[in-house]
């Protein structure tokens, strides 16, 4: 995916609106759960956000879904306060060199 210079909004691959970003921002977001939404920035953290639980996905299907975010694109995982389980497969294929996980994980 390429960096745009203005906003444009499109669809992903789970037909969810996302924005797209310049490179001072993010590039992609949208849904991971009922209450949890996902960002990837240009540096490539992705950021996981809201309340409750994410999704659970079958390597890469779920409830005939793909995983909302590409696995080449995110190189870290930052999980804020208020997600309370990590869904089934959400980093499949994803090579990372840190994740945050805060309290509110339980599962």
């Amino acid at each position: 995916m390429s960096l745009k210079s203005e906003i444009n909004t499109s669809e992903n691959k789970n037909g969810d609106s996302v924005e797209e970003e310049d490179s001072m921002g993010y590039i992609d977001s949208g849904k991971c759960g009922d209450n949890a939404e996902y960002t990837i920035y240009n540096d490539g953290v992705l950021t996981i956000s809201g309340k409750g639980d994410m999704w659970d996905f079958k390597y890469f299907y779920s409830n005939n879904k793909e995983y909302p975010w590409n696995p080449d694109m995110i190189n870290s995982v930052v999980i804020k306060d208020g997600i309370t389980s990590i869904g089934e497969h959400s980093f499949n294929s994803s090579i990372l060199s840190s994740v945050t996980i805060p309290g509110s994980v339980k599962k």
